[in-house]
């Protein structure tokens, strides 16, 4: 009685047939014509090579579906600083809490942020040490995100910065996180540590708010932190960043 035999050719090839690249495969056995049954092992390396992937967009950077574009090695950037990637603005892109901080009886807060940052940097060198001149703090006041409610939705106010350079720029910026309530104005003080030139720094930095409004927390940007890393100025807050 004859053996029969099945292949798919696509995964198995016999010796005498060179149509796949000439290839002798991996030997499985030999049947009772003397035909040896091989593994051709491109056939399925073919089949992982044809796979196609989809780059992520700005606005899902990690999405399972997607193949992230950022930096810090992946994707198409092999810069070890997702920011290096980019050629866009600093963006607060969005944040939730589970807190409205309205302190009222309407149950939803306005927030709004406020950016601290060193801005064009000047320096001298004196006795071989990197001398700043002058204050080199500067910021940012936001406008108002309306209506956040303490139901832990999304709110995206995309809010753009500056383009960040740590040449100029320092490496971190502050951010403050506040609650309008309007009123008189007050002073408010902070202070930035960062590094520029390899030296580390420190500077006071004074601004007005509104007396009425309330402070929720901050929180420190490094230049080397990823996209989707979650900053939390204070306990239920999440806040993103992105560069847009």
């Amino acid at each position: 009685m004859e053996k029969a035999y099945i292949v798919r050719r696509s995964e198995v090839s016999v010796s005498n047939n060179k149509s796949l690249h000439g290839e002798k495969g991996v030997e499985l056995f030999t049947n009772n014509a003397g035909m040896t049954i091989r593994v051709i092992q491109t056939a399925f390396a073919s089949k992982t090579n044809q796979i196609k992937t989809i780059p992520c967009p700005p606005w899902c950077p990690n999405c399972y579906w997607c193949t992230p574009t950022g930096g810090g090695g992946s994707g198409g950037c092999a810069e070890p600083c997702e920011r290096d990637c980019e050629d866009g603005k600093e963006n607060i892109y969005r944040f939730r809490t589970k807190r409205d901080y309205d302190g009222g009886f309407r149950g939803k807060g306005e927030w709004f942020f406020v950016a601290i940052f060193a801005e064009d940097i000047s320096y001298t060198i004196q006795n071989g040490a990197v001398v700043l001149t002058g204050n080199p703090l500067a910021h940012i006041k936001t406008g108002i995100v309306p209506g956040v409610a303490g139901n832990y939705s999304w709110y995206s106010p995309n809010f753009s910065l500056i383009r960040w350079n740590t040449d100029t720029d320092g490496d971190r910026i502050k951010v403050a996180v506040y609650e309008s309530d309007g009123g008189s104005t007050k002073t408010v003080s902070f202070k930035l540590k960062f590094s520029f030139e390899q030296v580390s720094f420190e500077f006071p930095i004074n601004f007005q708010v509104s007396n009425g409004d309330d402070y929720i927390g901050e929180y420190i940007v490094d230049y080397c932190d990823d996209f989707d890393f979650p900053y939390h100025p204070a306990y239920q807050v999440v806040v993103e960043h992105n560069e847009r």
